[in-house]
């Protein structure tokens, strides 16, 4: 189930709700209450975000949703929580440990909000206890009880392209979903100069339906994706899946743990944003070199994104009782 803001970019549910029905409509939060009390056991709140609206509480969102926690409980259901990012990184434990956070240097004005809001989150998790799930890599460093859940992408749905890096002048394709914490405003800039110089076809992507952004994609020889973050997440497991040269910073971290569980290097080629346009260049330079890094994309997102461990990692919570 998911409730939908104005925004055209989601993924295919199940169930769909208008997000001021959700929020507001009493008869749709009690049908909604009777549906999962009587048909489900076991239920997974995503980002710590309530499901049935302000039903359980008017007051905050954190109260409804610790409020339906206990129902559900009572009520027999096991009741697991998955984090997806904002909601439980603190910011303060990511400014420290990377030079380019967007948490650092007043970059982000929700700063102090986010804090907030991770710690409250974090709290919770540890009250309510039960299995809690994080789709990256690097939120194990907020929440060391969980398990990673690695998020899943459909490889057969996506388009086929040509092999990367063929052409003399490179597309280079850029679509954040948050310009601020991607550092798009760097990229942007040190992209435009070498378009502008011939050196590449940059394409800054926005406003695209997750289908026609698929096309894009699969058309491009080089993908940028975060540069402030340092994960690498559905974007980049697509542009993997798709066979590209996929540039993006990923910390050490998340890039120590890929290879204690793989043994092998994670096939995203590293890059600050400030260095962007020399790492484009040696890129170029070197085409085969990247096309062989390239090459083992599909087969890592495969490995762990095409929902086959992803189904293993939750049969233990599903098969519980």
């Amino acid at each position: 189930m998911q409730f939908l803001g104005k925004s055209t970019f989601a993924f295919p549910v199940d169930v769909s709700v208008p997000a001021s029905t959700y929020a507001y409509s009493k008869t749709w939060q009690a049908a909604q209450w009777k549906a999962v009390k009587s048909h489900f056991t076991h239920v997974l709140i995503e980002a710590e975000r309530p499901l049935f609206g302000k039903k359980f509480s008017s007051f905050s969102a954190l109260r409804a949703l610790k409020g339906e926690v206990r129902a559900m409980r009572a009520a027999g259901l096991k009741v697991g929580f998955i984090c997806h990012g904002s909601d439980v990184r603190l910011p303060s434990r990511h400014a420290q440990l990377d030079a380019d956070s967007p948490f650092a240097k007043g970059l982000m004005s929700q700063t102090a909000d986010l804090e907030r809001q991770a710690k409250e989150h974090i709290k919770l998790l540890r009250e309510f206890g039960g299995q809690v799930f994080v789709t990256t890599p690097d939120l194990l460093q907020d929440a060391p009880e969980a398990t990673w859940l690695p998020i899943v992408v459909n490889p057969l749905k996506l388009p086929k392209g040509e092999a990367p890096l063929t052409r003399s002048r490179p597309i280079v394709v850029h679509a954040p979903t948050n310009a601020l914490l991607k550092g798009s405003e760097i990229v942007d800039v040190l992209m435009q100069k070498l378009h502008d110089e011939g050196v590449i076809e940059y394409r800054r992507l926005s406003g695209l339906t997750h289908e026609n952004l698929l096309q894009e994609v699969a058309s491009a020889d080089i993908v940028l994706d975060q540069f402030r973050l340092g994960i690498y997440g559905v974007a980049a497991v697509e542009a993997l899946a798709a066979g590209r040269v996929v540039i993006s910073h990923v910390s050490d971290f998340v890039r120590s743990f890929v290879l204690e569980k793989d043994g092998a290097e994670l096939p995203i080629v590293e890059s600050r944003a400030i260095d962007l346009d020399s790492t484009i260049k040696l890129v170029i330079r070197e085409r085969a070199r990247f096309q062989r890094i390239a090459s083992t994309g599909p087969a890592f997102a495969s490995r762990y994104h095409n929902g086959s461990l992803t189904a293993k990692v939750l049969a233990g919570f599903l098969l519980a009782h």
